[in-house]
């Protein structure tokens, strides 16, 4: 009996050895764990923190576009940056050689010789620009419609605040999209440019009371691009419309600065009736992914990001993701 008792303590002890041996390796390899966490997280925040600390780290093209200030630049910095803008274009557009051997080249060159035409005729970006869109409205260039919206455009657009927003919104393209690696893209190919330019444009008629006209160009942006625009819309400095098509946004809707909206998004009302403000409030450095739809008197705020296909109708919190419907992450 004595035996069987002392070998059946033998075996509780060793069976409790075991479980001992067993926390233990189970608590190394969760603080092993968790100080891999803890090297990951300071790695990351440290590489974060130095990329901020050195923003001029972005060298050449990205780094010219990223040293402008999309809100406080002065006028000066602002008439630089459009000057460095045409000067851009103008050597990009010369890079199609007709002498070239490619017959593609030189197809390509034709095609781009109205463009290049209009860039080296003209004598600052806000012409150039002007021109260009005109000749997307209006084909014609002795028609009456072209001569009388060309001086207009030339004339809203050569204002600070207006020119302001035009440049940092090329910066916005250049920095924002990986395949733009010119100024060519945004300013000559690029819908999305076109629709905003204009509507800033329009935006300009409709706060001088010229509602008619604002509203004209809002429908000719609708025809055109397929963008849907509200001339009363308050649009910030640096906002990119990604391939654009089907972006809707309403009246009262607010956006501010360096964002970046993909196509099919929508800043909308709730179709009850109310006066006031009725459309979304969209903060910063936002993005509002493709086919997302923001409904009501609702606030988005700074740095936050709506995921592709989202709906929400309740504020989202300044550097939140939200996704689906209203499920922050």
């Amino acid at each position: 009996v004595v035996a069987q008792a002392d070998s059946q303590v033998v075996v509780f002890l060793a069976a409790q050895f075991f479980c001992v041996i067993h926390d233990c390796a189970v608590l190394v390899f969760w603080m092993m764990n968790m100080f891999l966490v803890i090297g990951l997280v300071c790695t990351a925040t440290l590489t974060a923190a130095n990329r901020l600390a050195e923003p001029q780290q972005l060298d050449g093209f990205h780094g010219w576009a990223g040293n402008f200030d999309f809100v406080n630049s002065s006028a000066d910095e602002v008439n630089q940056f459009a000057a460095e803008i045409l000067a851009r274009l103008t050597t990009e557009l010369q890079g199609t050689s007709e002498n070239s051997i490619s017959a593609t080249k030189v197809a390509a060159f034709h095609m781009m010789a109205p463009y290049l035409d209009t860039v080296t005729r003209q004598k600052d970006f806000p012409a150039v620009l002007a021109e260009l869109l005109g000749r997307k409205f209006f084909p014609e260039s002795e028609s009456l419609q072209y001569k009388s919206f060309v001086p207009e455009a030339s004339s809203v657009l050569r204002q600070t605040s207006v020119l302001r927003a035009i440049c940092a919104d090329v910066a916005k393209a250049v920095l924002a999209d990986p395949a733009v690696d010119g100024v060519l893209q945004p300013v000559v190919f690029f819908k999305g440019f076109h629709a905003l330019s204009t509507i800033r444009i329009a935006h300009d008629l409709w706060e001088r009371h010229e509602k008619q006209f604002a509203l004209l160009l809002q429908s000719l942006v609708s025809e055109k691009f397929g963008v849907d625009i509200h001339p009363g819309a308050t649009i910030g400095n640096g906002v990119m419309l990604d391939h654009a098509t089907s972006v809707v946004i309403g009246g009262t809707a607010v956006i501010g600065n360096d964002v970046y909206i993909l196509h099919q998004v929508t800043l909308g009302a709730a179709g009850k009736p109310t006066t006031g403000q009725r459309h979304p409030t969209i903060g910063s450095h936002v993005v509002l992914g493709a086919g997302s739809s923001i409904i009501g008197n609702i606030k988005i705020g700074d740095r936050a990001t709506v995921g592709a296909a989202a709906f929400v109708n309740k504020p989202v919190g300044d550097g939140q993701t939200v996704v689906g419907t209203n499920r922050i992450l």
